[in-house]
């Protein structure tokens, strides 16, 4: 995993049997998210306006996600990686072309849901669901290729201090209420040692008052005896 925390984190990633990643924590959030969004839609009872309705916000949150996570992406990580990623820059360029098209595609089927009742609804909850199954097939297939061979590629260019700043950069420039939404994402699909080293991180760079929301959402994300063993972990109780 990636280790952030301690006295040289450096050394820490350099001793790590796992390679560094900048999307570990954030990839598993997103699968995390996407999973639970195929299974709700897939469950949900079309016909009854409540639980459509509840469906309906819970695709839009995830989109949502998705679409700041690759906003922010190109902002802040684009121009890295055509400078020492050349080749596979124009694969996930054209990735997020995808994306964003298959994301308008499930704008429109969840507003055909939103607005349909009775069987329509029900035909229009077995489009999106089937839809969405195939989106996050290759959903799956770009976060692999980011994962894979783009941060492999980024290994072997620049430095383990560079790469460390670039991440500590990156995290650094999402706004906190943002960072509030991943969270709520991103904690759950953690190990206990990931969930460690990403909220020990955020305790000790954070200003108190931007602590506390992180540390609150990520209360709310877990379950109770989960969270107070990672508050005991890096040292909150």
């Amino acid at each position: 995993m990636t280790v952030t925390t301690g006295p040289d984190p450096v050394e820490a990633i350099k001793a790590s049997p796992i390679p560094f990643c900048f999307y570990r924590e954030v990839h598993k959030g997103l699968r995390y998210g996407l999973f639970q969004l195929v299974t709700a839609v897939g469950s949900v009872d079309c016909a009854d306006p409540q639980a459509r309705d509840g469906v309906v916000d819970q695709v839009h949150a995830v989109i949502t996600l998705l679409t700041e996570h690759h906003d922010h992406e190109d902002t802040a990580l684009q121009s890295l990686i055509r400078a020492n990623a050349p080749t596979v820059a124009p694969l996930l360029e054209e990735g997020h072309a995808e994306v964003e098209q298959d994301l308008v595609e499930i704008e429109l089927r969840t507003d055909r849901l939103a607005t349909s009742t009775g069987t329509e609804a029900v035909i229009a909850g077995l489009d999106l669901y089937g839809f969405l199954s195939l989106f996050v097939g290759r959903y799956l297939a770009h976060m692999g290729l980011e994962e894979g061979t783009v941060m492999a590629t980024l290994r072997e260019t620049i430095s383990v201090e560079d790469l460390l700043q670039v991440q500590i950069a990156f995290r650094s420039s999402v706004p906190p209420p943002t960072m509030c939404r991943f969270i709520a994402v991103i904690m759950p699909a953690l190990d206990p040692e990931e969930r460690a080293t990403l909220l020990g991180g955020m305790y000790a760079g954070a200003p108190p008052e931007i602590f506390e929301l992180f540390r609150a959402a990520t209360e709310a994300a877990l379950q109770p005896a989960e969270y107070e063993a990672l508050a005991g972990r890096i040292g909150l109780v």
